[in-house]
């Protein structure tokens, strides 16, 4: 028996165990972890390096070249992204298992709903669940349900008897397979087999020390990448019951072919459901029509940039096509605002293996119909250590569906990476007092326009009536929905109750199947709609101003204190010791140099 194979088969054997676990036992189980990862912050945020690690796979650092001035706050990024997603996920989980066993009276912000009746006259209604808090000042997300005929019907997923699920790791990111594991694990009580990406084989460590109570329980082992071969080898084992993919549609394809290989018994239809994936899209920003005010253009373009730029483009959110009223005033003066923007805010290492060959395919169809439609916006900034060329966003011209010139080449993809498309849509001649819903919506819902169905920005002034955001809220078929924010804040609420992964009535798989999140367990979820600030305000993603080391590290501090007043403390703490280097710092500057004797 190999090594995988007896991990497979301790799985497989508690399993049942898991799958049986009642609201109480789950309960125990979150607060286990939750002591855990805020008792041990120390050891899992330091060992093996893990996180300097990090900074050479995304090339913030590189042998030979000058080490970067914002690695120290890249660093304290990343700690903070998984703190946040430990606190907030696991107490999401703390809380509903509360409710479900009786041990807390009021319902979830998350659980208050509305029922509203579709406006397309078909008889069908969907329930919006919240407005809840994404942890985020000023940003709010609801969860809307799947349109249906009659009522919502949940069906809970579980383990099946002695199944074990598969995760693969994700390449990009940190955090997202701890994501995924959270909610293989605590949402659906399946004994879990986790196979970390090749590019992250340092994440072993941290994630032990984290989830070391699924681990002592025997429901979750940890293994690195070995091949292709040995991946199969695991993928065809008779336990397997399940297989979660954080990757591309390519993977998610060659992991359906081997199951289906493997399983002979089962139909196309039963090998499908055993896959569940967070795949890509190519994710529009949706600009609304009216009118602007000079800041709110240039808050727009802000969000834009930095959902672009952020970890090189190679994120399956990352911005990737901006879609503009054609016949809008000021078209021009919002092209004009986010090429200044691309130019301000920094580049960030294009660090993911294909990224830029792919922008490369890109970006040579485009220039072949002539140089007006390629334009490489260059940065003189990096939080990289070195600035390349290859790392600034170059703009490609679509132009207008319908237009003989018309190209929507790197809409029918996701580039992850740097290329930032531009297409401007005429509006509906019936309807051109409503281009959002008439033009906008009917565009980016057709898959044959547009790739995947992840996640997409709408771009809303003040000016916007409330009625045509609404309508297209209803009818916009994406996994997450983000108004005047970025995709980011999605997926940062479905640690808090909303849900991230494709949108259930899209075709085809493109952007996944299934989905993560959902800890209030809504029947039939849909998408997850997040209501950013007012335009007006100046947006909290913003390249060209981090946030400044001081307050992620006490945004960790506060992730990983059992209470307000004791994380309040250790900032206080904090806050002296970094007074006192500084002081000691600025005295060490001051003070006479001296020869040594």
């Amino acid at each position: 028996m190999s090594t995988s194979e007896g991990v497979i088969e301790c799985l497989s054997s508690k399993s049942n165990e898991f799958a049986s676990y009642s609201p109480d036992d789950m309960l125990k189980l979150c607060h286990e972890l939750q002591n855990n990862f805020r008792d041990r912050a120390n050891e899992w945020l330091e060992v093996g390096d893990w996180r300097v690690k990090e900074m050479a796979v995304m090339k913030y650092y590189e042998k030979g070249a000058e080490t970067s001035d914002a690695i120290p706050v890249l660093m304290s990024s990343t700690s903070q992204l998984i703190s946040a997603l430990l606190s907030s996920f696991i107490s999401s989980c703390v809380r509903n298992y509360e409710y479900e066993a009786g041990k807390s009276k009021g319902k979830e912000e998350i659980l208050k709903k509305r029922t509203v009746k579709m406006g397309d006259g078909n008889g069908r209604s969907y329930s919006i669940y919240g407005p809840a808090p994404t942890g985020i000042p000023s940003h709010n997300f609801e969860l809307y349900t799947l349109p249906v005929i009659g009522e919502h019907v949940a069906s809970p997923t579980v383990s099946k008897n002695g199944s074990v699920a598969v995760i693969l790791g994700a390449g990009n990111q940190p955090f997202l397979t701890l994501f995924d594991i959270l909610h293989h694990t605590l949402l659906n009580r399946r004994v879990s087999l986790v196979k970390h990406h090749p590019m992250r084989p340092h994440l072993i460590d941290p994630y032990a020390i984290i989830l070391e109570p699924l681990i002592k329980r025997g429901f979750l082992r940890q293994i690195l990448d070995l091949g292709i071969p040995e991946t199969t080898k695991i993928l065809s084992h008779p336990s397997i019951g399940h297989v979660h993919i954080t990757g591309s549609l390519a993977t998610d394809r060659a992991v359906r072919t081997t199951l289906s290989k493997s399983k002979a018994n089962l139909s196309e239809a039963e090998v499908d459901a055993m896959v569940s994936s967070e795949l890509g899209a190519s994710t529009p920003f949706i600009i609304a029509n009216g009118s602007y005010t000079d800041k709110e253009i240039r808050s727009a373009a802000k969000l834009i940039v930095f959902g672009k730029k952020m970890n090189g483009g190679c994120n399956c959110l990352c911005a990737q096509a901006v879609v503009v009223p054609k016949d809008w005033e000021q078209k021009s003066q919002f092209r004009k605002v986010l090429n200044d923007e691309l130019k301000l805010q920094p580049n960030q290492p294009v660090y993911y293996p294909g990224s830029i060959e792919r922008a490369e395919e890109i970006v040579k169809v485009y220039a072949s119909h002539g140089d007006a439609r390629v334009n490489v916006l260059k940065s003189s900034k990096t939080v990289g250590a070195v600035n390349r060329l290859s790392d600034n966003i170059t703009v490609v011209e679509c132009g207008t569906p319908g237009d003989t010139a018309y190209d929507n080449s790197v809409l029918l993809k996701e580039v992850f990476g740097p290329v930032l498309a531009i297409v401007e849509l005429a509006s509906d001649a019936g309807d051109t007092n409503d281009y959002l819903n008439s033009a906008a919506v009917p565009f980016v819902n057709n898959k044959e326009n547009i790739y995947g169905s992840l996640s997409c920005t709408v771009i809303a002034p003040s000016s916007l009536e409330s009625k045509e955001l609404s309508r297209a809220l209803e009818t916009l078929e994406y996994g997450s929905i983000c108004v005047n924010t970025l995709s980011v804040v999605g997926w940062l609420s479905a640690c808090h109750g909303g849900i991230w992964g494709a949108h259930p009535a899209a075709p085809g798989r493109e952007s996944g199947a299934g989905y993560c999140g959902n800890q209030f367990k809504v029947a039939l979820p849909a998408k997850t709609v997040v209501h950013g600030p007012n335009l007006a305000q100046d947006p909290m993603f913003d390249g060209s101003k981090p946030t400044p080391k001081l307050i992620l590290d006490a945004l960790v501090i506060m992730d990983c204190s059992h209470s307000t007043f004791s994380g309040i403390m250790k900032i206080l703490r904090l806050l002296l010791i970094t007074s006192v280097n500084m002081l000691f710092s600025r005295f060490s500057r001051l003070a006479p140099k001296t020869k040594p004797y």
